[in-house]
């Protein structure tokens, strides 16, 4: 069965913004600069895209690779005996012989990379839990207030959940994920960690005895919105590797319930790990795939989009940049009134698509991050402004977006100030404090001895001391932002 090439399609109509006869132009000069004797075809060109060639010949790829700037095996292609563009995060053959820093195999197992070696801290009770076999309600031994009036206030139920009202479950369920969509963007925490595996191991027990009922698709789609709020709240602690587990199942769930969103959330929440641990290579990846999943017009999507503008940022890639810029305004633009304006699956309404700010700080134009970034504080964020503690924990990144580009600026007492009010925003997470890290580093290397440098660094530590875990900062300084 021949499966349609979506990445490598993506990129010919929205990076290049070619035709076919274009795209088999632009690699027949490009073929011609490398030194290599190559004919393409808009007939070769389709046959790439529609799946009949899965894997092009040696000269080919290498041209490929070259023109649209990434590995051949980010390109969506299927290697003899290997799934390409469709297996990130399954396991494949040789994923235990990757090597640290290649792209060869990114696609294949999301653990065998160094960047994931968390995995030991997922515990067994914990994967037990995630594949159904743990009690509803009481997990580790303490109970869940959640979990004990889910179960409590199921209708008809007779011994636990058996004969339990399914629509009211649904329901119920349904409720707690828009709940907890807004607990875990504003106040993530290991409660609210806990909280949610109770309710997401309910979902599973529903699933397991609701089989034949009319409502079992809305449940499965359910339980991956839960799982998509799990993975989220575990990569703020900084768990990434329970993040990942999440992440597969919120992918399975999604396309259990023919609903591709989820696929879309997954895979932004698997390219933010990969961003804010400086692989930027992988981050672009990720997005590109999410968006190949996902309906343009869809807030995933959208999301995804600017992802890929910021990770390309990274990379140094200024022309891709630009090229992820213009789709990601495409796709707000197709934005309808659904998606939401707050809470973990939201996206901000701007004048700029979401992460710009960022990315101009990624390619040296501070002055442009900085005037961004104040629109942004002043439309987007404004209704909590002056409500300490209420705000979402974005809001403390963006202003570190704000003080990053003060301090490039050098302005060191801008700098300082922003940086200081965003620690004193809710408590700080992972990505926030990756952020932290950077302007502590940047403040100590340009101004080692001024004031406002040493009051930072002082309130960074004690903001260190507060978080859940020690957060390594990896990566050259100025390079991961939100």
């Amino acid at each position: 069965m021949k499966m349609p090439n979506a990445v490598l399609r993506r990129i010919r109509e929205y990076e290049r913004q070619e035709t076919r006869a274009e795209f088999a132009e632009a690699i027949a000069r490009k073929a011609a600069e490398l030194g290599e004797r190559l004919s393409p075809s808009e007939r070769f060109v389709a046959r790439l895209e529609d799946g009949e060639t899965k894997w092009p010949q040696a000269a080919y790829r290498r041209v490929l690779s070259v023109l649209c700037g990434r590995p051949v095996t980010e390109l969506g292609f299927e290697r003899p005996g290997k799934r390409a563009a469709q297996s990130i995060g399954v396991p494949t053959a040789d994923a235990a012989n990757s090597q640290p820093g290649t792209h060869e195999s990114l696609t294949g197992h999301v653990f065998s990379t160094p960047e994931f070696a968390e995995i030991e801290d997922v515990k067994r009770r914990e994967l037990l839990r995630i594949m159904g076999f743990a009690a509803p309600v009481a997990l580790a031994g303490k109970h869940s207030r959640v979990g004990e009036a889910l179960q409590a206030a199921m209708p008809g139920a007779v011994s636990g959940l058996e004969g339990a009202d399914l629509d009211t479950a649904a329901d119920a369920l349904s409720g707690l994920v828009e709940h907890y969509s807004h607990i875990v963007s504003v106040a993530p925490s290991a409660a609210v960690y806990d909280d949610l595996l109770s309710v997401r191991v309910f979902a599973n027990s529903l699933l397991r005895q609701g089989g034949g009922s009319g409502r079992h698709a809305d449940l499965v789609v359910t339980a991956g919105w839960l799982s998509a709020l799990l993975a989220v709240s575990a990569t703020d602690m900084g768990e990434h590797a329970a993040a990942l587990v999440w992440c597969a199942d919120t992918e399975r769930r999604g396309r259990d319930g023919g609903h591709p969103e989820l696929l879309g959330w997954a895979s932004l929440t698997r390219a933010l790990i990969a961003y804010y641990h400086g692989q930027a290579h992988r981050s672009v990846a990720l997005a590109c795939h999410g968006q190949t999943v996902t309906v343009l017009g869809s807030a995933a999507h959208a999301k995804l989009a600017a992802q890929e503008m910021r990770a390309r940022a990274l990379m140094g890639d200024a022309v891709g940049m630009g090229r992820a810029k213009r789709h990601a305004a495409m796709a707000v633009e197709k934005l309808g009134p659904g998606p939401a304006a707050s809470g973990a699956f939201s996206i901000p309404r701007a004048e700029e698509p979401p992460y710009t700010a960022t990315s101009l700080l990624l390619v040296k134009k501070y002055r442009d991050s900085a005037e961004t970034t104040r629109r942004i504080i002043g439309s987007v964020y404004r209704p909590w402004l002056g409500s300490p503690g209420s705000e979402p924990t974005k809001y403390a990144r963006t202003l570190l977006i704000l003080a990053l580009a003060e301090a490039g600026l050098g302005r060191v007492e801008e700098a300082s100030s922003a940086g200081i009010t965003a620690l004193e925003c809710s408590r700080p997470v992972w990505p926030t404090m990756v952020l932290a890290g950077k302007l502590d580093q940047a403040l100590v290397e340009s101004s080692p001895k001024a004031a406002p440098a040493a009051e930072y660094h002082t309130r960074y530590l004690e903001a260190s001391e507060r978080s859940a875990k020690p957060l390594a900062i990896s990566g050259p300084v100025g390079t991961q932002h939100e």
